[in-house]
């Protein structure tokens, strides 16, 4: 059995803080049952996919998905305007992971479902928080889903993934905060981890020898 002796990490809500939920609190002025159908309906994940499959601009790649729905279209410009806050910086618990990781010379690597036209994450002029973003140099390499038009769970952009980084599924294991991201992993020989927390990701990494 090959040792375990890759990481990949997914990057939202696992080594970045991504919550548009606050900011679509705000515009719905507090309505929890307005803002709870948003999410629900899938709306949110509809205009983040609808922007992530295409390499236009936002301007551009919108136009139609408000032709369609025009009962989000305030929503959608919201999206757009407002994307900066979302982001809400690194996670200082799973970062403290990744640099034990750096320091032991663990190969790390990142696949990331986030959209081409707002790569790589900065911190936005109007930020009140300067965010350091800067450990996303240290990965060995990124995969970024909008620049491939590929999205997790499809098996292609895993596959994508390794070939690029000629690593063995066998040697990896990868870590995201969703089931059916982890699923897909596992269906490639990919050892997937579904992220809760820093502590079981801790864990997991101690019994394979990752992490002292």
């Amino acid at each position: 059995m090959n040792r375990r002796d890759v990481v990949i990490f997914d990057l939202g809500n696992v080594l970045i803080d991504f919550d548009p939920r606050r900011v679509y609190r705000e515009f719905y002025k507090g309505d929890e049952v307005a803002l709870q159908h948003f999410f629900d309906s899938r709306a949110m994940w509809d205009i983040l996919n609808h922007g992530h499959d295409t390499l236009d601009s936002w301007d551009v790649a919108f136009d139609d998905l408000k032709a369609k729905r025009p009962d989000l279209s305030k929503e959608i410009d919201l999206f757009c305007r407002d994307w900066f806050k979302f982001i809400l910086g690194p996670i200082p618990s799973t970062l403290g992971i990744f640099n034990q990781l750096l320091d032991n010379k663990v190969k790390l690597y990142a696949l990331t479902n986030w959209p081409s036209q707002v790569w790589p994450p900065q911190t936005h002029p109007e930020s009140e928080v300067l965010h350091d973003y800067s450990f996303l140099d240290k990965f060995d390499d990124i995969v970024v889903s909008g620049q491939e038009q590929l999205r997790k769970p499809a098996p292609e952009l895993y596959q994508l993934a390794l070939e690029r980084w000629q690593v063995d599924p066998q040697r990896c294991i990868f870590v995201d905060d969703l089931p059916e991201n982890v699923e897909a992993a596992n269906r490639l020989g990919i050892l997937g981890h579904h992220f809760t927390s820093a502590e079981k990701l801790v864990k997991e990494l101690t019994e394979h020898g990752l992490l002292v």
